[in-house]
């Protein structure tokens, strides 16, 4: 039985500089690949009280409370806010989708400004809007007709993490979406992305659009545990687990291109 990790690829081509620990899913495409050891929500500690919190604002509906949270000056307040709406019962399922939504399209229109945080090489925003995704796709069982609302509705980068949240939710429905999104998407982590859950999802009409997603030209600096840099191209090292998912052997050449050895 193949290993599957309930890691992706934005969080394995990372580097965790307090436990350094290295994943790998196989010898071919270990050399590339780092594991960030992630707790229960995105890795913050935001235990203490945030300036700008008040009495009166604990006291207010749920909902409104996790509405001012998504839209606290705090990034770290935002990412723990939709790491909890997945727990939130006391919000309605497709409220809570609406809520992430919101929060997601103000991040895309208005992006947090920031380097990479440590431990991915996305930016802030990026990984404000990686966190978003991934929390919906917690969510979408509890509400998917919502979810599959917005793809109908939703235009530009909000529909197309919405689709990814499908995927996460292992919505096989969503597999001619991912395939035009690793195909057409302009932002290379919902390519990387699609990539991979192209993979969990055992999509093997897909692998054609695999094949040429490892020529993709989406290029990252990743920092070495050393304090120099890798430069890594994530979506080819998606595509690349996913045709290995999918069955197909992949080798990384010295030239350090990627290889499929079956027909």
């Amino acid at each position: 039985m193949r290993h599957r990790s309930n890691r992706t690829p934005i969080e394995m081509i990372s580097v965790n500089r307090s436990s350094r620990t290295v994943w790998a899913p196989s010898a071919n495409l270990g050399a590339l690949l780092f594991g960030l050891v992630f707790a229960a929500g995105c890795g913050s500690d935001t235990s203490e009280d945030v300036p700008g919190t008040t009495s009166e604002e604990t006291s207010q509906d749920p909902a409104v409370q996790i509405q001012q949270s998504l839209a606290h000056q705090d990034w770290n307040r935002r990412l723990d806010a939709a790491w909890q709406l997945g727990d939130r019962q006391d919000i309605p399922a497709p409220a809570r989708v609406t809520l992430l939504l919101d929060a997601l399209e103000r991040e895309i229109n208005q992006p947090t400004l920031g380097p990479a945080p440590r431990g991915t090489y996305l930016s802030t925003t990026e990984w404000l809007r990686y966190v978003y995704t991934r929390a919906l796709g917690k969510l979408a069982p509890q509400a998917l007709e919502t979810l599959r609302q917005a793809v109908n509705q939703q235009t530009g980068e909000v529909r197309a993490r919405a689709v990814l949240a499908l995927g996460y939710a292992g919505q096989r429905d969503a597999i001619p979406e991912l395939q035009a999104l690793l195909r057409t998407s302009t932002v290379g982590d919902v390519r990387s992305d699609a990539a991979y859950l192209l993979g969990e999802l055992e999509a093997h009409e897909a692998i054609p659009d695999l094949r040429q997603a490892a020529r993709d030209t989406y290029l990252v600096d990743v920092d070495n545990l050393d304090g120099g840099a890798t430069e890594l191209y994530p979506v080819r090292v998606s595509a690349m687990k996913a045709l290995e998912e999918l069955g197909l052997t992949v080798e990384l050449t010295e030239e350090g291109e990627y290889r499929v050895l079956d027909p």
